[in-house]
This record gives C-alpha cells, structure tokens and sequence, in this order.
C-alpha cells in the first residue's frame, strides 16, 4: 500500500524556526534611539524666615500654653467686684500696670470713657491687696463691698420690746456675736398691735453664717419669725464722700466734694453756714443741695438702672420656654375631641339642610306636575309639550 501513496514535503503545520543562519543578511528593524528621561531641573527657592531663630519643641509648648491662657475666659472664685480707678492725665498703660503689679500679678485692664480703668482681680486677697494700697498710694478710685464684707440684715418678729436688752446675750449663746440691735419704727397705719412685740434690725457682723441665722425659730423661749430686711429705697445709692451714684463712701476714695457747693472739700468743712444763699449741686449746677432727689443727674441715674433691670429681666424670661395651658384646665385630647365633634356635628347639619332642600324641590316639581297635566294632554304637537314643561320646570334644570 504503500508503493501507491506519493511522498510529499507538505506538513500540515509551520514548521518552527530554526537558529538563525548568520551567513543570511537581512534588512535590521527600525527602531527609535530611547528617548533621554527628563530629568528635573532643581528650582532655587529662598526663606524669608531664615534670619529667625528656630524654635525649639519645649518652646512652642510655652507659646501653646500662653496662648491657651490668653484665650480662656478666667473664673473669679466668689464674686469679687471691680476697682475704678480715675486716671491721671500723664499716666501711660504701662505706668497703671506697674501701679497694679505691686499689690497683685492675676488682675485684667479694661478702659472706660471719662478716664476710668476697671481692674479686676481674681481673689479676695488680691482685690483687698490692692484696694488698701491705692488708699496708702492716695489714689482716687471708688470700688464695692465683697461678699465676705457685706454685713447681713434681717428682722425679728414675735419678741416682747422688755426682752431687747437681753437679745444681745441670746444671740450670742447661739453663735452670733456682736450683733447690732435696732427697734424699728413702722408708719402709723402699720402699728396696729406691734407697741408689746415691735420688730428688731439685727445686723450681724461680715462672715456671719446668715442663712444659719434665718433658720432660728426659737430666743429666750419665744417662737420668732426671722426675715432678711428689704431696703426700699426708690432713689438710688448716693456717695457722701464724692456725691456720685452708685457706691457707698465707705468704699469710695475719690476726691471729696460738698453736698451743699461746688467746692471741692467735706460737707463739714463748707464755709457755707447760713442759708440766706441757696445751695448749689456739684452734680448738675443747679440750684438745689447734690442729694435732692429730684435733681437732673439721678434721675439719669435711676433711669439707667431701671433699663438696666428690664434687659435682665428680658433676657431672663426669654430662656424660660413659656408653658402653654388651656385656661379652662382640658387637656389637648379633649380639645381636639371636641373639635372633631363640633365639625362632625357641623357637616351633618350642614348634609340634613341640604336634604332637606333636595327634598322640598322634589315636592315642588312633583306639585308642578300635577298642575301642569291637564294643559299637557291639550297640547297638540310635541314642541308645545316641550315649551309647556320647559316654562314651567326650567327653574329647577
């Protein structure tokens, strides 16, 4: 068989390259020189902070905290007023700094209109630091008493008036001592019955316990009332030393003016003994003692503090949600209840007039009818049927 089958050269495949013949030359592949990688060019930069010095780690952990200080609100421990202080003209911020640096390092500046400087400080001894070395300095200044200066008030009710001069001994057995008494005198439609028990001022030294004071319910075997005495006084704080508003002499160190003159000088060193000239005031000029209580310049005062009073007040009630009630006492349920009812109520009587309405029309057309059948047999042609029942049932079409 295999005499008859024709050898051949042919494969079915491509046969696989073999090494190439190097004795061949062929035409070498075009290829492109590799391109040079673009290298950066260095860019000349300058540091305009170069001539500072660097700052060290431990040395930003200082500015931190400086800055810390500077930004966070300080805390007073109690309620420590402020000291104004009257400036001079030739003093410079760093001549008042030192002024307060002798006394106290914790204190803030704060500068005000007419030449005023608050300083505020942060504790009770610096504040009373400061307060007595402006006064040793003869410093003309003016501040107001702190907590633990304030000598407490109040008014006992129920002790027989032979038991007063006793009360001093009492009170002091039961821890208060030196304690001021006063019998006090009420307006004369007001002391109906008191003549046998009239009420008492005591007023209790400053750092007494007063709220330990108010509880007492019991002296010398008598039950008492013990209340904190309310002032009422309508025209504002008048300074006897200056004459100003607003503070007490005993805190004030400003210069002294005469209530009766202009002068500047005590009122009980005015030349002014008589009274044939009028007095005039230190405060407005005009012709009226300074503590008149209608003068100008305190009832800008007054005026001041009651709008004062009215912004607290205002702000006060505007951080207090209002409480919405029902003036009659229902709860929302039952208003709503009943709305639903009123309108439920309110449709149907609506629905029953509208009823009632169809039905009367349909009364009306049916009686029409009836009135209308004998003429409807007359008519002659379907025309005067339609004209005849148009005439007479258009209205209700």
């Amino acid at each position: 068989m295999e005499r008859f089958i024709t050898r051949s050269n042919s494969v079915g495949k491509r046969p696989l390259e073999g090494p190439v013949d190097t004795s061949e030359w062929k035409i070498p592949k075009f290829t492109l020189p590799a391109a040079e990688q673009n290298k950066p060019v260095p860019v000349k930069t300058s540091n305009q902070f170069s001539v500072l010095r660097s700052v060290k780690p431990q040395e930003t952990d200082v500015f931190a905290a400086r800055l810390k200080a500077a930004t966070t609100p300080k805390r007073k421990s109690g309620h420590i007023p402020p000291i104004i202080l009257q400036m001079k003209p030739e003093w410079t911020h760093n001549t008042i700094k030192n002024l307060v640096l002798k006394h106290t390092k914790n204190f803030d500046l704060q500068y005000r209109s007419n030449n005023k400087i608050v300083i505020s400080c942060y504790s009770p001894e610096s504040h009373q630091a400061v307060k007595e070395g402006f006064q040793a300095n003869d410093l003309a200044f003016h501040t107001f008493p702190r907590k633990d200066e304030k000598s407490y008030k109040a008014v006992i009710f129920g002790l027989p008036a032979y038991t007063e001069d006793s009360l001093a001994e009492e009170l002091e057995i039961l821890g208060f001592k030196d304690a001021k008494l006063r019998r006090m005198k009420l307006p004369a439609d007001n002391n109906k019955g008191n003549d046998f028990c009239p009420p008492i001022l005591v007023q209790l030294p400053a750092g007494s316990d007063f709220s330990k004071f108010l509880k007492i319910r019991y002296i010398s075997n008598c039950v008492v009332q013990i209340q904190k005495y309310q002032a009422k006084n309508p025209f504002g704080t008048q300074c006897f030393r200056c004459q100003g508003f607003g503070h007490s002499s005993r805190n004030c160190n400003l210069s002294p003016r005469c209530v009766k003159c202009i002068e500047s000088h005590p009122t009980s060193e005015c030349p002014k003994k008589d009274r044939t000239r009028p007095a005039q005031c230190c405060n407005c000029k005009g012709d009226h003692p300074a503590n008149f209580r209608q003068c100008i310049e305190r009832q800008k005062y007054l005026k001041l503090i009651q709008a004062r009073q009215d912004q607290i007040k205002a702000t006060r009630d505007a951080k207090i949600s209002p409480k919405i009630r029902n003036v009659d006492g229902r709860s929302w349920n039952t208003v709503v209840a009943a709305n639903k009812t009123e309108s439920s109520t309110t449709e149907a009587q609506s629905q029953i007039g509208t009823e009632d309405q169809t039905t009367a029309d349909m009364l009306a057309i049916l009686m029409t009818i009836k009135s209308i059948k004998s003429q409807f047999v007359t008519c002659n042609s379907m025309m005067d049927k339609v004209i005849l029942i148009l005439t007479h049932l258009g209205k209700y079409v």
